[in-house]
């Protein structure tokens, strides 16, 4: 008894004379660097378009059910641009992430979400919602009541289709014009949350 005692007090002592700071260090290095990688992947498709694609065109296909712009093909033919700058940039590094829009509901005068992605890393051990290092990035998109939407069934939304306003009267849409009277359709928060 007297011997277990001196082992878990020396081992209780050894370990208070670790020194953590370089795996803490690392670890919030690591995490700054997921959430600039992450911050960086939204302003680019920002700048080339594919935001608003991803805002404009999710859940928009007349000519069948589903019809989402995440095709589920992270890299595959049918991948959208988006899906493909999400690619590498974290699936190719390990990591998971889930794809949000945040848009304001005119009915309740709140923000409501729409989960539009998940993807999970081959790597993944059976993790199910981000974890405690997780990072979240976001930026903004506006719609216009003339932007168009997707053409027909085509997963990459580059074409012409029923204006935002056409479409969403004559389908519905998950996404309400907040304002009629004006050209603003509505604001969507495109929102990566990434671990």
């Amino acid at each position: 008894m007297f011997s277990a005692i001196v082992v878990l007090t020396a081992l209780l002592y050894g370990l208070q004379a670790v020194d953590v700071g370089p795996w803490t260090s690392e670890a919030a290095s690591e995490t700054s660097s997921l959430e600039t990688r992450a911050q960086d992947a939204l302003d680019i498709a920002a700048s080339e378009g594919s935001l608003s694609n991803v805002t404009r065109c999710y859940g928009v296909n007349p000519e069948s059910t589903g019809g989402y712009v995440f095709s589920g093909q992270i890299a595959g033919p049918d991948a959208t641009t988006f899906e493909r700058l999400l690619n590498t940039t974290f699936d190719e590094r390990n990591r998971n992430y889930n794809v949000y829009l945040y848009y304001w509901d005119e009915e309740t005068g709140q923000k409501e979400r729409e989960l539009v992605s998940m993807n999970r890393t081959a790597a993944d051990s059976g993790v199910v919602a981000p974890t405690d290092s997780s990072v979240v990035a976001s930026r903004t998109v506006v719609l216009y009541d003339d932007m168009p939407t997707r053409f027909g069934s085509d997963p990459k939304c580059g074409r012409t289709g029923a204006t935002l306003e056409d479409y969403s009267e004559r389908h519905g849409w998950y996404v309400e014009d907040i304002a009629p009277n004006s050209p603003v359709y509505n604001v969507v928060e495109v929102r990566v949350v990434v671990w």
